[in-house]
């Protein structure tokens, strides 16, 4: 489809075991890029692979993505027209484990030409039945994939053509322009990303750890002052029926204090302030302190350094949320639905008792961009 014909691939097989991946290069508008068509968990046409399998075909996708040109956009793609309780799990992996909640998620949801008056008429109903399951997306498609050479004269010939200008606009549209950073250290990357994909298939997606972990940092926006939360140094707040625990990574003047979390590290890092020099440096030693290659970030700050903020970590290709406050409580509710949406899905067996907190994309000149398409 997106392709509108034969695609080049680059590597062999048919997607027939958990993690195996084929990777396509394409063009859109003039732009080449690669996608990797990944099958997710069980989904292969061989049945049913051990876990063994699946961690070791995972771990070779994992290193493959690191050493491409970074992943700008993850495609999950969800067979209409019902929504199954079963697409949450893929979702967390793909969009947790993996990606870290690092890059924009949209949906392409394919089977719909029988929709009576418009294929995106399903999102009015299909948003609220994937929000159940706690998916999110920041765009959609909703499309037919009915092969067009099929349609020549018949009534689902319109809604063919147009389901594959919709799924290319979405991705040229979704795309991050700089592709997110891939951490300098690969085995610290997959050891995350294994540790998280052992915790779904453990105790599964709906139960999560009992407690998130926040790490935050506040300079000249003091976010925790505005009565957002309350207490500056150890904060215990719920939000969405979630139990959350936001510690303070310490003053810069003095090294960052990095707080007692589990092995598995912080599930969001949140830096509080405006775009300046100083910040910049903050920012970077909190990035570095924290472990930001492998977990969220969130960056808040006035509605005047939102651009500026984005372009900045773009141009460093670092990939996190930027969102601005103020003290109206409607943008304040708006954070904590924020916070709980970018927080890492975990088991519950990353925590002690006693302890809490101890792909597409756009071509550069040098590289082709990469798409992670699940």
């Amino acid at each position: 489809m997106l392709a509108g014909g034969k695609t080049a691939e680059t590597s062999n097989g048919v997607l027939g075991c958990t993690f195996e991946s084929r990777r396509h290069t394409i063009s859109i508008n003039g732009e080449e890029v690669s996608v990797w068509d990944t099958a997710g968990l069980d989904e292969g046409t061989r049945g049913r692979v051990p876990q063994e399998m699946a961690e070791k075909n995972l771990t070779k996708l994992l290193r493959d993505l690191r050493t491409a040109n970074g992943v700008h956009l993850l495609v999950y793609c969800i067979r209409g027209p019902s929504v199954r309780k079963s697409l949450a799990r893929n979702y967390v992996i793909f969009h947790s484990a993996i990606c870290r909640k690092k890059v924009p998620i949209v949906a392409v949801v394919t089977g719909l030409e029988n929709e009576p008056v418009s294929m995106d008429d399903w999102w009015i109903k299909g948003e609220r039945e994937l929000a159940k399951y706690k998916m999110r997306f920041d765009d959609h498609a909703c499309v037919t994939t009915i092969d067009m050479t099929k349609l020549v004269g018949s009534v689902f010939e319109e809604r063919s053509i147009l389901s594959q200008q919709l799924v290319r606009k979405l991705v040229i549209d979704n795309c991050h322009r700089v592709a997110t950073r891939p951490p300098s250290d690969a085995n610290v990357f997959i050891k995350a990303a294994l540790l998280d994909f052992r915790s779904v298939m453990r105790f599964g997606w709906e139960n999560v750890q009992p407690l998130c972990g926040v790490v935050f940092h506040q300079t000249d926006l003091p976010l925790f002052h505005l009565g957002v939360f309350g207490d500056l140094r150890k904060i215990n707040s719920q939000i969405n029926g979630r139990s959350f625990v936001f510690q303070n990574a310490g003053d810069l003047s003095e090294r960052y204090i990095t707080p007692r979390i589990s092995k598995g590290g912080a599930d969001l890092l949140i830096f509080a302030g405006t775009l300046s020099d100083s910040n910049k440096e903050r920012f970077r030693n909190f990035y570095a302190s924290c472990s930001g290659e492998v977990c969220p970030v969130l960056v808040v700050t006035d509605d005047h350094s939102v651009d500026a903020w984005t372009g900045h970590l773009n141009s460093v290709g670092i990939g996190a949320r930027v969102a601005s406050i103020s003290s109206d409580g409607q943008t304040q509710a708006g954070l904590g639905d924020l916070i709980d949406e970018l927080c890492l899905v975990r088991g519950p067996a990353r925590y002690r008792r006693t302890t809490f907190l101890r792909f597409f994309g756009r071509k550069s000149r040098e590289h082709v961009d990469e798409i992670h398409a699940s």
